[in-house]
């Protein structure tokens, strides 16, 4: 726990009254953070004070999940703004909500929290499934699911998993991340974009595969594949584009592409995501004029 919250309790064993807590108070040295929670110090609260408070004033077997625990996890795609903390307790306890913390009674509460700088954490995958059920951008959602099954901080059977335990209401755009990084997507612009072709009734495609030329040497990892057109889409981000060597890398990879016969098309998320239907319509005429080049039947 974190030195700098007491609760009565915790204060008593160090010779400190409950007269002495409300002196610490009123001469502005101490503050109440939460009900029978102080800080002792009367600055901003760091926010491992307010998690630790948020743990104290829960109690026993109390986890923090949602939001907050994606940040603690490492998770960078996570909203950068949060009012509340989201405190998962067993249901016989008798806490309700109060101040930045929103107490959820489950009987789902980790057994094997995850302890985080001594502070229990839910598990990621519970983490994300909290976090999400609660966001209302498609796009968000899509990238913090992107993130940790990429990064390999979740596995997405686990993900699956916690999200079938877990209450329906709210959880649309959670269940479709998962099934889109499920076929492959590595990323929510990738997620976009892969989304976009489907419902425009492209050919069917495969989100990063491995493409050998005919030999079976590997020529690239595509981040959207048509094998029987040849043809990959790439999104690129503004990042990737920035780094000098990962420049040099994308050219070269476009070279052994296109010696190999493959064909290759360029996008920046942002140019998807400002002209949805301008990048549907230029993928369509790509693919016709790929497959009339290979003398294949169109895209459809």
């Amino acid at each position: 726990m974190i030195d700098t919250v007491l609760t009565p309790a915790t204060a008593a064993a160090l010779g400190i009254t409950r007269h002495g807590i409300a002196h610490r108070i009123g001469t502005g040295r101490w503050q109440p953070l939460l009900p029978g929670v102080y800080l002792t110090h009367g600055g901003t609260p760091h926010p491992d004070e307010r998690n630790a408070a948020a743990l104290a004033f829960a109690g026993r077997g109390a986890v923090i999940s949602g939001t907050v625990a994606l940040r603690h996890h490492g998770v960078k795609a996570s909203p950068a703004r949060c009012s509340r903390t989201l405190v998962l307790v067993p249901p016989q306890t008798a806490r309700t909500s109060s101040g930045f913390v929103h107490i959820r009674r489950t009987h789902l509460v980790p057994i094997r929290p995850v302890l985080i700088g001594g502070l229990a954490f839910a598990a990621l995958p519970r983490a994300i499934v909290d976090a999400c059920l609660g966001l209302r951008s498609r796009s968000t959602v899509r990238a913090i699911v992107a993130e940790a099954v990429q990064r390999q901080r979740c596995s997405l059977a686990d993900l699956a998993s916690e999200l079938d335990r877990s209450a329906r209401r709210g959880s649309l755009f959670l269940r479709a991340a998962v099934e889109e990084v499920g076929l492959g997507a590595w990323s929510a612009p990738e997620c976009d974009a892969g989304d976009l072709l489907r419902r425009a009734g492209l050919p069917a495609f495969e989100h990063n595969v491995v493409v050998c030329d005919d030999e079976g040497r590997w020529l690239a990892c595509g981040d959207v594949v048509w094998r029987r057109l040849r043809a990959i889409l790439e999104v690129d981000s503004r990042e990737h584009h920035a780094d000098p060597d990962a420049w040099e890398r994308t050219l070269a990879r476009h070279n052994r592409l296109a010696a190999a016969g493959w064909a290759a098309l360029h996008y920046p998320p942002r140019v998807i995501s400002a002209d949805p239907s301008g990048f549907v319509r230029q993928v369509r005429q790509w693919l016709t004029v790929r497959a009339v080049e290979l003398g294949t039947s169109g895209p459809g």
